[in-house]
């Protein structure tokens, strides 16, 4: 049997049906004899652009190994119906593949190690799979950009109340006294009711402190009998104390926060793995999905995929005042995919769409595709395992981010904020989206991107460097025709421009495809890779039970990961807390408990050192009370390192240390302090916010500032109060501040009425003076008046942040 993928082509070429198949193209030849000559290599990914022959590369590798090892070959796709699909392929170039999948083999041939088996990442995933007790060669697997959100879907036990009422409910009575006790019973009682669409995370110690009873009620709950638990279930069991929990209003989801991916017998090193990709992930999403990197990426140069589009942004324009009204209008005589992250996104179309459900799916999608008429489709979280090339669609609207539709996705989006590490996942399926309706390389088509979280990240250049370049040019160009269009009408004639071939359209499109040069970023790319790395160590520790061991992984990494982001040093600073708490360190776990939630107000408070929060009166004299530690017995300490992370507040620090004091100094004064700009890529320098009024602070200190503020200066800062009011609509009042030299504006520039400007070393005056503060608090203090002495101290000072924020001595920027 020949072990040449080529000589397999070769040797089928009389066998085949496959009409358009008459010789490898250039690229392809390239693709396998790379991949012949590293095949021994036990990781390598092949990346090949949509409509670029990727099927026909995995059938005839897939039929290598099988013949090189005479033994038992897999082949992953991502639903029953991409098996059939594959199956077909695969008969059509002369091969006799096995499918599996609901439980039965298709024929002997895998048995008998002469074919490759197609299957479904569920059937290998899952936790009952029967390829686990298989003596498994290689792997393929296809589309192995989607693997991300299918393996962490089969480490995730859902407990959907429409199912589970009962179990629901019980589960969230569990969690209520501690509701009660960190003060936000309100808020729970809201999520339960469905009043409130926040995810929850609930306090590990919670978790394990409960952790029998838990297991009692998912046990008699049927967990381990519903076929849509049992699978999942079979791996969480032993591990719900060391899983993460999140609550909505329609679903508790029990998944470990880092999934451990490595512990599965796939990812060991006598079998050999093969990625077949047409978007390559980033290498910390690879990395976190498969737990290592390839040890060969294999990509041929071709233009396959580099399909023709025209990308609009309705919100862009001038006139348009609801892009969803008009991304509607606009594709009212067209046939049209739209795709939605989420249900209730989705719902958004119900008036001019289909709505499939997940059984109707399949009909329902082959009927679109076989229509002629203006019909219009909805699909909800749906990236891949769409193909409408040509004239079966040539209309794609792209309605929400697609940040993934889990629990654990929603809570580390909108909760955490972490779009650094979210970056390059969300980036693969937006490519994977465009990729629905554009296949080939004369293929065409319209693009609308609809809703302000997806424009917003699309204008953030460090994002738009995650996308491929041949896209940003594409995404540049659709922004600036959006940008330069007054209306609905003049977004609909480039649109039909476009579709009906209009030269002038096409001229303009080569020519900006030619000239259009895309500028690099730098995405600290080497920083997030390493800490994918720890991240996987860290679960395969954890799920060990090996604390010491899990600890020392994200010790290594922590206070680079604050570098990088605050949100993301936050998180693996309160999971390395729970882990010292697991080990018996209380005193470090409490520790990097505060420190994780002084920076992310959004992750669960520890609760120990008052007795009752609900009676504090404001969240800031609560953040402050958990600022302190309890050293012991009854004594107080102040946070670990307050003053030194106080000395970007004096003359001489660097941009960078100055805005991380000022940041500091706002959690310290018991504020929601954040640093936008550094985390998001966007909003002001430093945001303290509490109790509805916010400080929107400019650092200038550090920077040059020629005599005066400048009218580029200012409409910064005006652009950022405006971040604020969108992304904080509960803010009353918000306060701009130029942190710097206390001068006056340029005679060009044109400040509002309420904007103002403090010299750093008045903020070195208030961080000096509250050191000073905590000291005092902490020498008298025990936890049990704790609440008291903080509540005397904020009033003394004039500290409490209604006051702070009128009296501050800024003066008024003029």
């Amino acid at each position: 049997m020949p072990v040449d993928p080529y000589e397999i082509f070769r040797k089928n070429s009389g066998r085949m049906s496959e009409s358009s198949v008459n010789d490898l193209w250039a690229g392809q030849v390239d693709a396998l004899r790379e991949w012949h000559v590293n095949r021994n290599l036990k990781d390598v990914c092949l990346v090949l652009n949509t409509g670029a022959g990727k099927t026909l590369i995995g059938a005839l590798v897939s039929q290598s190994l099988v013949n090189e090892t005479r033994g038992k070959v897999l082949y992953a796709c991502g639903s029953i119906q991409l098996v059939e699909q594959t199956r077909e392929k695969f008969e059509s170039y002369g091969l006799k593949p096995t499918t599996y999948y609901n439980r039965k083999f298709s024929n002997e041939n895998y048995d008998q190690c002469q074919a490759v088996c197609i299957t479904t990442y569920q059937a290998i995933f899952n936790g009952r799979s029967k390829f686990f007790n298989e003596d498994i060669e290689a792997i393929i697997f296809d589309d192995a950009h989607t693997a991300e959100g299918m393996i962490k879907n089969h480490f995730s036990l859902d407990i959907r109340r429409q199912q589970f009422s009962e179990l629901y409910d019980s589960l969230c009575s569990i969690f209520q006294p501690y509701y009660h006790k960190v003060g936000k019973a309100g808020t729970f009682a809201e999520i339960r009711s469905g009043q409130n669409a926040k995810v929850e995370l609930i306090h590990p110690s919670e978790v394990a402190s409960n952790k029998s009873t838990i297991c009692s009620l998912l046990e008699k709950g049927g967990v381990s009998e519903n076929t849509d638990t049992l699978f999942s279930w079979t791996y969480l069991k032993d591990h719900i104390d060391i899983c993460s929990i999140y609550i909505s209003s329609g679903i508790i989801q029990i998944t470990p926060p880092f999934i451990p991916v490595s512990r599965l017998s796939y990812f060991n090193s006598e079998i050999r793995r093969v990625y077949l990709t047409a978007t390559m992930l980033g290498e910390d999403a690879f990395i976190r999905t498969f737990s290592k990197l390839p040890d060969k990426v294999i990509a041929p140069d071709t233009p396959a995929g580099q399909c023709e589009r025209l990308i609009l942004f309705p919100a862009k324009s001038s006139n348009v005042a609801d892009d969803l009204m008009a991304a509607k209008e606009l594709v009212k005589a067209e046939k049209t995919l739209i795709i939605t992250p989420n249900n209730a996104a989705a719902s958004r179309w119900e008036d001019c769409a289909e709505l499939p459900s997940r059984n109707e799916f399949p009909e329902s999608m082959q009927a679109f595709k076989d229509s002629n008429s203006d019909d219009k489709i909805v699909v909800a979280a749906r990236y891949d395992g769409i193909d409408l090339p040509g004239d079966t669609c040539r209309v794609l609207v792209l309605d929400g981010l697609p940040m993934g539709s889990s629990l654990i996705d929603k809570y580390l989006w909108e909760s955490l904020k972490l779009a650094k590490s979210l970056r390059s996942i969300i980036a693969c399926r937006i490519v994977q989206s465009l990729g629905r309706i554009s296949r080939g390389l004369s293929d065409y088509g319209v693009v609308l991107v609809v809703e302000r979280d997806y424009v917003k990240w699309l204008s953030q250049p460090k994002n738009q460097a995650a996308l491929p370049e041949f896209i940003q040019k594409q995404f540049m160009l659709g922004a600036d025709i959006s940008s330069d269009a007054e209306g609905y009408q003049d977004l609909k004639k480039v649109m039909m421009q476009c579709l009906e071939r209009d030269d002038e359209w096409l001229d303009v499109y080569e020519t900006y495809m030619e000239d259009c040069e895309v500028e690099p970023e730098e995405l600290d790319s080497d920083e997030l890779v390493r800490f994918a790395k720890s991240e996987v160590k860290f679960s395969e520790y954890l799920w060990e039970r090996n604390y010491a061991e899990a600890a020392k992984c994200l010790t290594e990494i922590l206070n680079y990961a604050f570098a990088i982001s605050d949100s993301l040093g936050a998180w693996y600073a309160f999971w390395l807390g729970y882990c010292y708490e697991l080990a018996g360190d209380e005193q470090n776990s409490n520790i990097l408990y505060r420190r994780a939630t002084g920076v992310s107000k959004n992750l669960p408070k520890i609760f120990g050192a008052v007795e009752s929060i609900d009676s504090l009166p404001t969240n800031q004299m609560v953040e402050i009370v958990n600022q302190f530690e309890v050293a012991g017995g009854s004594n107080l300490n102040i946070p670990k390192n307050m003053a030194l992370n106080l000395q970007g507040l004096s003359d001489g620090a660097s941009s960078n240390t100055t805005e991380e004091s000022l940041r500091a100094l706002g959690q310290y004064l018991g504020l929601d302090s954040s640093r936008p700009d550094k985390e998001v890529g966007v909003g002001p320098d430093v945001l303290w916010v509490s109790d509805n009024i916010a400080f929107c602070i400019e650092a200038k200190s550090g920077k040059k500032i020629k005599g005066s503020y400048t009218k580029r200066n200012v409409g910064q800062l005006m652009n950022h109060i405006q971040w604020v009011q969108d992304e904080h609509p509960e803010v009353e009042k918000i306060i701009p501040v130029f942190v710097g030299p206390e001068v006056s504006v340029s005679d060009s520039a044109s400040p509002t009425e309420d904007m103002c400007v403090a010299g750093l070393a008045k903020f070195k005056v208030l961080g000096e003076e509250l050191v000073a503060a905590y000291q005092d608090i902490a020498s008298k203090a025990i936890p049990l008046d704790l609440s008291e002495h903080v509540r005397e101290t904020l009033d003394l000072r004039g500290w409490n942040w209604a006051d702070l924020s009128q009296n501050f001595d800024y003066v008024a920027l003029k």
